[in-house]
């Protein structure tokens, strides 16, 4: 008989089998240092006499909402073996963790699920994340797009940031004191930015901070990834993950990352979040949103694809009210979830 349960250490020879079969030897998941810090044991499986059929693996998030800390997860990974899909293990596998957690929410999942979701209640279609885009050179930018865009014209100052090896008290004073400004978001406590960026295990991402008075009074987190377009040249992009600020500090911190990105010979850089909160720091730093113009801008790089360029996300909430169903009262980045993450080895 099917059933559900949290993976054990006995079940991982039967899943690792399962993932083979259903991607390849080289899925990023079979990685064991990137599983176990994804996961750190966080997975729902569906098994039979020792054959894994489904899993859902998640991460658990503190959800700040309101000045009030929910506990709560995003979904990462749902994948159910075509054989069982009509039994409906999927919709128990997301079940289970309704029944765990009173919200959730998924950041990327695919279009033909949302029936499911749907039947299960309580999920609201969030639309997509905004991408900012910052074309930092046109001529370049120009030929990956592969076709004309423009640099914006910045008349931010770029500021001094300082290196951060791995965030400490200063970073959660920080968000003690603006969190309630970003809405629904995760916790971004030290514990939290340590795990996900800090002690990545394969990627390298650059951890900056902007001080006042010597005080911590924003955070910037980023990475340069380098692809190669159809013809072989060689492109280099910015990706922001995280913007953690104070209001007044936004538009210099994220000028000196820009600055520091197009150093590294970027040809544009780009941000994905739900929140409004730094909108306008962004336009002031010559960013423009995805629908004006800057979709062209290739977002898939690892390898490089022209086929997606936005990040779709639903939540679950069983007692959010309002707030739960305005997409711009989230604070979702890319950097929450799997969506930044390396495809292959």
């Amino acid at each position: 008989m099917d059933f559900i349960t949290d993976l054990k250490s006995e079940h991982l020879p039967a899943l690792k089998d399962f993932i083979k079969r259903q991607f390849n030897e080289n899925y990023i998941l079979l990685n064991k240092e990137f599983f176990d810090w994804q996961y750190r044991g966080n997975m729902k499986i569906a098994h039979n006499d020792g054959k894994v059929l489904g899993y859902c693996g998640y991460v658990p998030a503190k959800l700040n909402a309101g000045g009030k800390v929910t506990d709560g997860a995003c979904l990462a990974n749902l994948m159910v073996d075509k054989s069982a899909r009509a039994f409906g293990l999927g919709a128990a596998l997301v079940k289970s963790l309704m029944n765990q957690f009173p919200a959730l929410y998924i950041n990327g999942y695919k279009l033909d699920t949302w029936p499911m979701y749907e039947k299960l209640g309580g999920w609201a279609k969030m639309g997509n994340l905004r991408r900012f885009v910052k074309i930092v050179d046109s001529i370049k930018a120009s030929l990956l797009a592969k076709e004309r865009v423009e640099s914006i014209i910045s008349n931010a100052k770029s500021a001094d940031l300082k290196v951060i090896e791995k965030f400490d008290f200063s970073a959660d004073d920080l968000w003690k004191k603006i969190k309630n400004q970003y809405g629904i978001s995760q916790e971004r406590s030290s514990s939290y930015l340590n795990w996900r960026y800090a002690m990545h295990p394969i990627f390298k991402y650059q951890l900056r901070g902007i001080f006042f008075e010597n005080e911590l009074r924003g955070i910037i987190i980023f990475r340069i990834e380098n692809t190669r377009d159809e013809s072989g040249a060689e492109f280099a992009l910015g990706r922001i993950l995280e913007i953690v600020s104070e209001k007044d500090f936004a538009e210099n911190l994220i000028a000196g990352a820009v600055a520091e990105m197009a150093g590294g010979g970027v040809c544009a850089a780009d941000f994905y979040t739900s929140s409004l909160v730094h909108q306008d720091a962004l336009f002031a730093n010559g960013f423009s949103d995805m629908a004006n113009g800057y979709g062209a801008v290739p977002a898939l790089l690892s390898p490089l694809s022209r086929k997606r360029i936005s990040i779709n996300w639903i939540a679950y909430g069983r007692s959010l009210s309002g707030l739960f169903l305005n997409p711009a009262d989230w604070n979702i980045t890319k950097g929450d979830g799997d969506q930044d993450r390396p495809n292959t080895l």
